[in-house]
């Protein structure tokens, strides 16, 4: 037998253990046929979630427009969900089918349809935008993909569902305008921009009454007509309500690629159920007999997000909620939301009966009831909801007949859960639907409540995401990339961003709190914003709808920050960017403003006036005066305040003056004088303190005396050796010490002798400092960086940092260090880093020295 012959043989068997048998015997010594066989049988079986996908996107004027064809994949749509693989395989994009197009800036033709762009791809084909030239509209065309269709039994079975579903026509439903098999099977769908109805809620949670009624009476509605031409839908959702865009509250629902008539609702594949676990019936769970009464109990879930902002079934794992659905009633809504009457928590109740028999009868009565609960009150009447007893009434007799018992039924229920579990976490590899929807959305984010999924798939993700970000960014380091995992969900991820512009792989890790796509920046630390050598990301649309919590995207040219709104963004990080309107930032969630080096003005931070819970503020290098800083003044709990470099004043600091906690204060590069640092005189748990290139002089620190510092900047200030000996009598804490270009000698550097944990020392730039004033830091064996350019230091003061093996950076620039310097340097192997420049006791022979540097990568000379 051949492959055709063999998958076609395989597929009618339904039974799995007599298909494997099969397939043992067929494909015997030939594993490679084995393999391309089960492919199709398994692409074959998700032929049915073709049309899950549905054509919503965002509407921009030109959406329905076909002057400006798109010749382009868009980088932020190109990912599909893998609901329909069990593998992470992606197929690459076949337009071969299409006809050449008259329009140069066309992808080509298909029949009558202008094919203006790809919006995605999946392993069972191709999704379209078209314009149909013959009456002149935007289209959505889903295609089967050519392996597919080339073979009969899913190429039958895509066409029988794809007119099955195009029966439904009602203003409440995405209609399905043509389907169509020459040359290749492809249907032709109504194309919506809009948003869902989980995006509003996201956006604003808990929905006003007569917004909930107003469309749950269309939903209803919509499942009415679905329900009278024998279709279930099996998904019902807010990620698959569309709310079309200009008109207010009118519903389409979408995604009825979970269809199925009433005769064979209940087999999809053998043994899998399928459905979103939030919004699942518990006959769904069970494995049981399905009917239009599945669609009422998803719809009562829809409900009841709609008046609480939260699904009503949510438990820390999946099989948390599945076993919710099966056995538990949710939380009462009016301990949500107390005002919720009392009669629409009675439809709801209805709606969520575990026993089909005791919800509603049909869709057609709940669409009645809320129509007539939205006439009362817009007449200002209490509207009377009819007893549970009149209810009832004899369901379609579609929907009563008996339904062989499956043999998921006979399962125990533990077992149950589980085998669905594991369904769920191989739906869980699937990337988030560029429209809203689909297997990355199976549970709606949650960020206090994040739905664990198994280890392994979070691995999976990680290394799509890396491969992916590879690909579309050749040059992306990819060993940078670094991931945190918790409870089987990817929650941080870090990697750096030089070379990278298209972020879109990020997209799929729908648990992440965390990201850091910072680019390396070697632009000079002071000066105005320049965008020489900063990573190309720009574009933050990727990120939209993933419950950030932090977020860290500096030295990049990341401007718009419009893709954050809404997020739950605590710690925000943009430094060194074009970047200047921080108006989608929530003022009330934000603990840290990182926005040193930027285009922020004054104006920019009036976005954040009354707001008190920041701890970090970070506005160095800006243009910011006293009257930006002032919008802060609530904040009264800031720990780091960084200033540098701006037009910061004495009145300015003044408004901090009752900040207590100040751990960090960075005013270096500013006007301020010994006036402004009195105002931190009682912050006893200070630490850090930057006040270089500043107007403070030797009585600027009196408030800090003993203060248990690690890191100290007076570099180019008045302050003297005499208000080092008199203030600072302890520096054991010490880590960073700046004394460059100021007043001190070799006897003032006498205090820091103790300094054993000092990683960082800069001395450059006073010719008074030489060999005997480096002697004080022989014991600083952790030394990492050392800048002596300037100085009066010769060959003799390097014996004193013979021991700091950890050295990583040395500046000896304008000195008198030569060979003899050196080669007491010998025992520095992790030196990365030499500045010899204007060096002339540097010659051929001292050069021989720089051998013992294995790991020198850089050389100034």
């Amino acid at each position: 037998m051949n492959e055709p012959d063999i998958y076609i043989e395989a597929i009618e068997r339904k039974d799995p253990a007599d298909r494997q048998r099969f397939l043992d015997e067929a494909c015997k010594g030939n594993p490679e046929l084995r393999e391309r066989v089960e492919k199709l049988l398994r692409q074959s079986d998700q032929i049915g979630s073709f049309l899950e996908h549905p054509p919503l996107e965002a509407g921009t004027a030109e959406a329905n427009s076909p002057a400006q064809p798109e010749g382009k994949i868009d980088p932020t749509l190109m990912y599909l969900t893998s609901e329909e693989t069990e593998t992470s395989e992606r197929t690459e994009f076949s337009l071969d089918f299409l006809q050449p197009s008259e329009n140069a800036e066309s992808l080509g033709r298909m029949a009558h349809y202008e094919i203006l762009g790809v919006i995605g791809q999946g392993a069972f084909g191709t999704v379209l935008r078209g314009f149909d030239q013959k009456l002149q509209r935007v289209v959505a065309i889903k295609v089967l993909s050519p392996e597919l269709a080339a073979t009969s039994p899913p190429r039958k079975r895509f066409l029988r569902e794809a007119r099955s579903s195009a029966q439904v026509r009602h203003e409440n439903v995405v209609g399905i305008y043509a389907v169509e098999d020459d040359p290749t099977p492809y249907l032709v769908m109504e194309y919506i921009p809009g948003k869902t109805l989980q995006a509003r809620l996201d956006e604003n949670g808990p929905l006003p009454l007569t917004e909930v009624l107003r469309i749950g009476k269309q939903i209803a509605s919509g499942l009415a007509a679905a329900h009278s031409q024998n279709l279930i839908h099996r998904d019902i959702k807010p990620g698959n309500i569309l709310l079309e865009e200009g008109v207010e509250d009118h519903v389409k629902i979408t995604d009825f690629g979970l269809a199925r008539t009433v005769d064979d609702a209940s087999m999809t594949q053998t043994g899998v159920i399928a459905g979103t676990p939030l919004y699942m019936a518990p006959e769904q769970i069970q494995g049981g007999t399905l009917d239009s009464r599945t669609d009422l109990f998803s719809l009562g879930s829809v409900l009841y997000q709609m008046l609480t902002g939260r699904p009503p079934f949510r438990a820390s794992t999946t099989m948390g909620v599945l076993k919710r659905v099966a056995e538990d009633c949710p939380r009462a809504i009016r301990e949500i939301i107390p005002e919720t009457p009392e009669w629409m928590c009675e439809i709801v109740r209805c709606l969520h009966a575990k026993d089909p028999n005791d919800r509603f009868d049909s869709a057609l009565h709940v669409s009645e009831i809320l129509a007539q609960c939205l006439a009362d009150l817009d007449a200002d009447r209490t509207p009377q909801i009819p007893s549970p007893t009149s209810w009832k009434s004899k369901v379609s007799q579609g929907s009563d007949e008996p339904q062989p018992r499956s043999k998921w039924r006979s399962l125990s229920g533990a077992i149950k859960v589980t085998a669905l579990v594991l369904l769920l976490v191989v739906v869980g590899l699937g990337l988030r639907n560029w429209y809203g929807s689909g297997a990355g959305e199976e549970i709606p984010r949650q960020p206090s409540e994040k739905t664990p999924i198994d280890e392994g798939v979070a691995l999976q993700q990680v290394e799509f995401v890396r491969k992916e970000l590879k690909r579309l960014n050749p040059e992306f380091d990819d060993s940078t990339l670094k991931y945190k995992i918790e409870n089987g969900i990817v929650v941080e991820l870090t990697f750096l961003s030089d070379y990278v512009s298209n972020i879109s792989p990020v997209a799929i890790l729908t648990g992440l709190q965390s990201l850091s796509c910072e680019g390396t920046s070697t632009a000079p630390p002071y000066g105005q914003y320049e965008s020489a050598k900063l990573s190309p990301l720009s574009d933050l649309s990727p990120l939209k709808g993933l419950p950030l919590e932090s977020l860290a995207c500096g030295a990049t040219e990341v401007s718009d920050l419009e893709p954050l709104r809404g997020m739950p963004l605590e710690h925000f990080r943009c430094a060194h960017s074009p970047v200047s309107d921080l108006s989608a930032l929530d003022p009330k969630r934000l603990k840290t403003l990182w926005v040193g080096k930027t285009k922020v003005t004054d104006e920019s931070l009036a976005h954040f006036e009354g707001c008190t819970n920041l701890r970090t503020l970070m506005v160095a290098v800006t243009d910011v005066t006293n009257e930006g800083i002032g919008y802060f003044r609530k904040c009264r709990d800031i720990e780091k305040l960084s200033l540098a470099g701006t037009g910061i004043t004495d009145e300015g600091l003044g408004l901090f003056k009752g900040c207590t906690g100040l751990k960090s204060l960075k005013v270096n590069w500013t006007k301020v004088s010994n006036k402004g640092l009195e105002n931190f005189s009682n912050c006893e748990n200070l630490t850090s303190l930057v006040v270089g290139h500043s107007n403070v002089d030797h009585y600027g620190l009196a408030p800090f005396a003993d203060r248990k510092l690690t890191e100290l900047d007076l570099e180019k200030t008045g302050v003297t050796d005499e208000a080092l000996k008199l203030y600072f009598k302890s520096c054991d804490n010490l880590r960073t010490l700046n004394l460059a270009s100021g007043n001190f000698t070799n006897d003032g550097l006498a205090i820091f002798a103790g300094c054993k944990n000092l990683e960082e020392l800069i001395l450059y730039g006073n010719p008074k400092i030489g060999d005997a004033g480096l002697a004080h830091f022989a014991g600083c064996t952790k030394l990492k960086g050392v800048h002596l350019e300037r100085t009066g230091v010769t060959d003799a003061g390097m014996v004193h940092l013979k021991d700091c093996r950890q050295l990583e950076w040395l500046s000896l620039n304008s000195t008198r260090v030569g060979g003899l310097g050196l080669a007491a340097l010998r025992n520095c192997t992790n030196l990365a880093y030499l500045n010899l420049t204007v060096n002339f006791a540097i010659n051929d022979a001292g050069m021989v020295h720089l051998a013992n540097f294995k790991n020198l990568n850089e050389l100034h000379l």
